[in-house]
């Protein structure tokens, strides 16, 4: 596991937030999944064996399988709302449209808290 608290990431997409442009909008979004994302492996880290999170040479889609990993452990709420926050990340980083606004990343970051505490909830 790194080193690097990944919980900064939603600390900088909380500041980005409050920016005018479009791109530090995304950014904000982006960055408050990415949050969320390693929060999710280190705690099913402490949950399951570390050595069964899938790594890039396993050819699996890491993203998807940690979100189903929720749903497999009858977590249906986790489950749901992180596969919204991935959709929108994924409008954020990489569809030039829709447009995204102050409102979309306001509230990203509410339903990234959201998220937090709830798998606080589950160690």
């Amino acid at each position: 596991m790194s080193d690097f608290d990944f919980l900064k990431y939603f600390d900088l997409a909380k500041d980005l937030q409050d920016s005018e442009d479009e791109a530090s909008l995304r950014s904000s979004i982006s960055r408050a999944y990415y949050a969320v994302f390693h929060e999710a492996k280190e705690i099913i880290s402490e949950i399951d064996n570390y050595e069964k999170i899938p790594t890039p040479s396993d050819k699996i889609n890491i993203h998807w399988w940690l979100i189903n990993y929720f749903r497999s452990r009858g977590q249906s709420v986790i489950f749901e709302k992180l596969r919204q926050l991935k959709t929108i990340r994924n409008q954020a980083d990489y569809d030039s449209l829709p447009h995204i606004s102050k409102r979309e990343a306001s509230s990203a970051i509410i339903e990234t808290e959201k998220i937090l505490k709830l798998l606080k909830s589950v160690k």
